[in-house]
This record gives structure tokens, sequence and C-alpha cells, in this order.
């Protein structure tokens, strides 16, 4: 089944019609109309004009006019030199600021400014970091107010305050840097250039007292001299706002040689600030002293200890804490994970959970029962039920109730899921598990006779959830040739596609995606269009942190995009993946599962088509699969090294490839050679056609043995002999490694995807 999206069509209005006498409307007489047309045009004019120059800046053509049919465009030619020549002297302007050749970098970019009026935001951000180096704050002074005149987005105009406010201090102009940080702390007090400015708020009064102490002190050591309490104050805010800071080394030693005694409080903030800076010994000092609060540092202190593979102490920490202090659940759940990883549970540590659970204040329980379920897998379902009534709200809600309702289809309880699965599909309809319980419903609602329900959720799957595992298999279900539920008939059977990498022309993805989501401003695409063509790839990092906001529904999209133009294609999906994925920002259902196509070539591109076509074919498996197990196993990062020791882009073990090179080849594998996407892909491929051979060509089989090892498959798949052939997916669900469970259903659904996508026959 193809899903095919609607074009969004742009219309634009008709003109007027003629005069239908085919006179002229225009009379010369004294007694001639009066038109409002002009007015409106000149005020269409205006604002458009008003509009542009607030909003984008120097640029060649405004968006009205793109509106109008026009193209916004950043290059200008101002001499003979071609566009291509722009983008050489450009790159050469960069890599010589890379190198440190500070003259000539600031003369190319010079060269290239008034062809380049549209990047003018990136240029001089870049000539205000050359020139604090020559050193000459007065033209660092001087770009970066051209920048603080811009549209820039709040988090970037702080950076740029922030610039301005240091470089008055180098310049000894403290006024000027004194209304830097009134405006920072006014209009961007909870961004990180907000809070640090507090420290050098600090600074400037420490040094003019300083100053006043010294002319009254001649023959004094000023180092000497008693903090004034304003200084003492200011630093005490940034250390309670910013206890991770840059500065806070330098505060809390010179609150040491001025002899300011701290108070608890701050001798919390202090452990914050040595732990930050690696100064392990010095917080762990404090610690043992007792000497601050617990729930300002407590989880601070737990993780250091671990850092450092100390478990004895932080365990006792955490004994005689938990019981008084309230700990944020994040953060709690970080050190029990550190104390007590789930794979490789034992007495001790479950003794150790269930006494902490014991002990824990309220607040602290949700953390503790969550992990001691991860933990203590067998009573899994029992703390489950636990956790659902006591924290029906926790983001971890939809899943934990998820998973009651798979152990109730794993265990074939299929008469009262139907009902059970609609209250969950009412309540959680964007959870990440929606999908997979509207499949258990429509199997279950099939298995008890009830046809045409199970016929209605399927096509609701596919429907709601287009592009999941669940509706791949509600897909091949309802519309397979074959046995309906036997995954067989998808392994080798499509014909074999021409596939190619469709992300080689960056311009054109973006140019999709502006089209798509209609908001992007026009000249935003062009400036990023420019640098994308130029290949200056960090200056797209550096633009879209410019103006996007941190919020916006774009940002992790165009950063996908701007790390697969840096050849970072592993980020590039993971940035993808942690966006959809991200309990923290709930999202509603079009938004995770209704994705354009362009975001999702994004989270499911092509890369090494020809290897991937050529290899696949020659060892008769699916292309399609052997693009989605290597999306999962690398996200194509031909480099990847697993902690056993798999190599490349399909996860290889040095044997396992060894056993893949025919005795004519005389090839011998090495972790570097599995590291060549040819050699990898090709005896990736082989494997398969090996574990498909000896899994009696059962992709299910194939798909779990790579991940699990094809012994571990084959004994489940015998124990479980009746339910692989009549009920597959609830053998899937049977799986009992969860790693092994997840990987089969995040392949397949690669493999659909790919399908999707790119099959052209």
């Amino acid at each position: 089944m193809v899903i095919k999206y609607p074009t969004k069509s742009r219309t634009s209005s008709k003109g007027r019609r003629p005069n239908s006498t085919g006179r002229s409307t225009y009379n010369r007489s004294k007694n001639k109309s009066f038109s409002f047309f002009p007015v409106l045009m000149a005020a269409v004019i205006i604002v458009g004009g008003l509009y542009w120059a607030l909003n984008y800046g120097n640029t060649t053509q405004s968006p009205l006019l793109s509106w109008l049919g026009g193209n916004v465009s950043v290059y200008k030619q101002v001499s003979k030199r071609s566009q291509s020549d722009v983008r050489e002297l450009y790159m050469q302007a960069i890599e010589a600021q890379k190198a440190g050749e500070v003259d000539l970098a600031i003369r190319l970019f010079l060269e290239v400014e008034d062809s380049y009026p549209g990047l003018s935001n990136v240029i001089s951000w870049h000539l205000a970091e050359l020139y604090q180096l020559k050193p000459n704050e007065g033209l660092v002074q001087i770009r970066l107010k051209k920048l603080e005149s811009m549209a820039l987005q709040p988090e970037f105009q702080a950076k740029v305050l922030y610039a301005l406010m240091k470089s008055h201090i180098r310049a000894g102009q403290p006024d000027l840097a004194k209304q830097k940080i009134d405006d920072l702390q006014k209009n961007f007090g909870d961004t990180e250039y907000g809070k640090a400015s507090t420290y050098y708020q600090g600074l400037l009064a420490l040094n003019q007292h300083d100053s006043l102490w010294k002319q009254g002190h001649p023959e004094g050591d000023v180092k000497k001299a008693p903090l004034p309490n304003d200084v003492v104050s200011l630093w005490k805010t940034y250390l309670a706002n910013a206890p991770t800071g840059t500065f806070a080394m330098e505060i809390i030693n010179t609150f040491k040689t001025r002899g300011h005694s701290p108070s608890v409080e701050e001798m919390s903030h202090y452990i914050q600030g040595y732990i930050a800076s690696g100064e392990y010994g010095n917080a762990f000092k404090v610690a043992k002293m007792r000497a601050f609060q617990v729930k300002i540092a407590g989880v601070d202190v737990l993780k250091a200890y671990l850092s450092q593979g100390k478990k004895a102490p932080a365990l006792d920490l955490l004994n005689a804490w938990i019981g008084a202090y309230t700990f944020e659940n994040e953060g709690l759940r970080d050190v029990l994970a550190g104390l007590f990883p789930t794979k490789s549970p034992n007495k001790q540590g479950l003794v150790a959970l269930k006494r902490l659970l014991g002990f824990a204040n309220a607040p602290n329980k949700e953390a503790v029962l969550w992990h001691l379920s991860q933990y203590d897998t067998e009573n899994q379902a029992t703390y489950y039920q636990q956790f659902t009534k006591k924290y029906p709200q926790s983001r971890f809600t939809p899943f934990v109730k998820a998973e009651l309702l798979r152990f109730d289809f794993v265990a074939q309880r299929f008469k009262a899921l139907p009902s059970q699965a609609s209250a969950y599909l009412k309540a959680f309809p964007a959870s990440l598990e929606a999908p997979d319980v509207l499949l258990w419903k429509a199997l279950a609602e099939r298995q008890v006779g009830q046809v045409k329900a199970s016929e209605e959720s399927f096509k609701r799957l596919l429907k709601d959830y287009p592009f999941t595992y669940s509706a791949f298999r509600a897909n091949h279900i309802l519309y397979g040739k074959t046995d309906a539920l036997n995954f067989r008939p998808i392994w080798n059977k499509e014909n074999l596609p021409f596939i190619t990498n469709t992300l080689n022309a960056p311009t054109d993805w973006l140019n999709d995606y502006a089209q798509e989501v209609g908001d992007l401003p026009p000249i935003l695409v062009a400036q990023l269009q420019e640098l994308a063509e130029t290949k200056a790839n960090d200056d797209v990092f550096l633009l879209l942190d410019m103006s996007i906001k941190t919020d916006s529904p774009h940002i992790d999209t165009l950063k996908s995009w701007a790390y697969l133009l840096d050849g970072q294609l592993d980020r590039s999906i993971r940035t993808m993946k942690d966006s959809l994925n991200n309990l923290d920002t709930p999202k509603t259902l079009e938004a995770r599962y209704k994705l354009s196509p362009s975001v999702r070539k994004l989270l499911f591109p092509i890369h090494y088509p020809d290897l991937v076509q050529n290899y696949s074919e020659k060892a008769g498996v699916s292309p399609f699969l052997v693009l989605g197990l290597i999306r999962q196993e690398s996200s194509f990062n031909p480099n990847s090294l697993s902690g056993s020791s798999a190599v490349g882009l399909m996860q290889l073990l040095v044997p396992t490839a060894q056993d893949m090179v025919l005795a004519s080849e005389n090839l011998r594998v090495s972790k570097l050679a599995l590291m060549d996407p040819d050699t990898n892909i090709q005896l990736g491929t082989r494997y398969l056609a090996y574990l498909n051979k000896r899994l009696a060509n059962d992709p299910l089989l194939v798909v779990a043995s790579y991940n699990a090892g094809p012994n571990a498959v084959a004994r489940w798949a015998n124990k479980r002999m009746p339910t692989l052939r009549n009920q597959p997916d609830v053998f899937v669900e049977q799986i009992p490694y969860d790693q092994t469970r997840h990987y089969v259903h995040h392949v397949f659904e690669g493999m659909w995807n790919y399908y999707q996508l790119y099959n052209l026959n």
C-alpha cells in the first residue's frame, strides 16, 4: 500500500476583468472618479518593505516579492566575479580563520561581504571573532552592534549582548559593560548568558571596590581585602543559578582567598562547582563532612562517586539520605541505574532496592519503583500495577500500561483486550506504544471472531500510524497475497528497485521541506541554500542558532539536515529519533506519526545505495530490509564499534565475517577491514543469506537471530513452534530478550519505510 500525500498548491488572485465596453475607466474630465487602488498598493509596498527590513535584514529581495513569484537571493553581483568565485573566496575565508590566519580571513570576508548582503549576519559574527583576535575592540563592537540591530532569535540575541559586554570589559569601558549587563538581566535573565552576566557584574563591582581600596591602602595587598557585600551577594546568586558554570572555581577560590566564610547553602554550591571542574577530591571531602544541603547537591555527589567507580560510598550515602530528603526523580533514576544496572541484576541489588523503596519519601518512590520494575523482571507486572495506581500522571505511565496489555496479549487473554486497548488509545493516542496497542487490539478482535472490528482497527493503524511497525503488519495482514499472518511473503518477493541516494542534492531536500511546512521565512531558506552550496557546514549550524528558536518545531529537523550536510550520518538520524521519542515534550498524534516525506527521508535516508543494491541482489535478500538493518545497527556510521566488538555498517563480529569469506577470495578479515563499507555490506548480506538458509527462509527468525544469534532463536522457535506458525505476532511479543523484541520491530519498521519511500516499481 502506497500512502499518497496531498500537495499544497498556491493560488493567486485573478486579475480584474476588463471593462465590458472596452472603454477606458480613466476620465480626463474634471469629474474623474477617485480610485483607492493606488493608495492600497502603496500601503502594501510600504508595509511589505517595513516587514522585510525589520524581519529579514540586509537581503537583496524581500519575502513579499518572493510571495508574488520572485526568488529571494542572498547574493548580489558587485564585480566581475561570478557566484561560484564568491563561494570559493568565502570558503577560503573560513579555512583561513580555522588555520589562525587572522589578517587573511578578515580580508577575504570583507571582500565577499558586498556580494553576500543576505549573509551579513553570519559574516559579521565571523569578523567580530576575528577582530577580537587582533585585538581591535572598536571593530568588534561595530560588528556586534550590527548584529544587535538584526532580528535574531532571543537566545542568540543574548549571546550577542554577552559578547558586547565582554568586549566593553576588555576595552576598559565598565559603564557600557554595565548597560549590557542590565539589558541581559532584564530581557534574557533566564538564559545561560543572563545568568553568567551576574559573574561579570560582581567582577566589575569588585574591580571598582579594589581600585578605591588601593587608593586608601597603597602598601596593602588587595587580595587580602575583605569582599564587599554586593559582590558576595552577586556571586552567591551566580553559584545558585549556574552551579556548573565556567566561573564557579574562580569564585570559590576568591572567596577562600578573601576570607569569606561560606554558609551551608553556599557549600552545597561549592560541591557542584568542584564536580563541574573535575575536582572530585574537594567535593568528596565536603560531602564526608556533611557540611552541605543534600537536597541541593546530593545527587551530584552520588553521580560523582559513581563516575569514579566508587559504588560502596555512593550506596552508603544514598541509604543515609533518601529517607530524609526529596530527590529529583530524573537524577535519582540515573543514580539507581549506576548502582543497579538492569543488564546484570543480582540478589544484593534487589534487596537494596526494596530497602530503598521502604525508606523513600512519597516523591522519591516513583524513581525507585520504576527502577525496581526494570530490575526485578520476574515480578514486573506486580510493580507495574503499583506504578499505574500511584503515579497515573508519570511520563512513564503510557509505557507501563501498554506493557500490561502486552502481557495479556502474550498470554493470549484476547477476550478482554479490545476494550482495555480502546480505553488506552483514548487516553494516550499519541504515545510511543499506541500503534502496538492498536495492533494487539486488531489481532485480539480477529481471534475472538470480531472480523469487521478487526478490519477497522487494521485500517485505523494505516490511517493514524502509517509508517510504524504495526502499520507494516496491518498492511500485510489486510493485503498480503498469501497467508496473511505469515512473515515469509515479505522476503525477497518484491522486485528489486533501482535504489539511489535521494539526499545527494541537499538544497532540493530543503526546498521540499520549505514547501511542505509553508512557514519558513524565504530569506532563511535562501541563506541555508547558499551555505549548503558553498559547503560552509559550520555556518549552517551558526545560522540556525541565529534564526530558529530552541522550541521551534523546525529546529530538530533542520539540525538533522545540517548534520547530514556535515557527513555526520548517524547523528542526523539520532537527532530525528530523539525529537520524536522525547517524552519530556508531549506530541500530538499528527506531530509524531503523520510525518511529511522530507522528514521521513531524514529518519530513513539511503546511503551506499550501489553497494546495498549489488550485494543484496547477489545474496538474494531484500535491499529494503538490508537498509533497515543497517540503519538500526549503525545509523550508517561505517566506523561504528559496539561494546561486543561488532564492527561497521552491519555490525559484524570478526569471526562471523571471516566465516562468510569464500575460499577463492583469500581475505583475512580484521576490524579495520570491516570498517570498509564495501567489505562490510558484502559479508553482511552473505550472513543474512546464510541465516535465511539455516532458519527455513523465515525472515522473522532471520532478523531476530541477527541480533540474538541463530542458536538462541532456533531454541525459541522449536519451543514455540505452534505459536510461530499460527500467531507469529504473539511469538514476536514472547521473545524473552527485550532488546531483540525491539530490534525486530525497528528493523521491519525500517524496511517498511524504505519500501514506502523509495520503491519506484
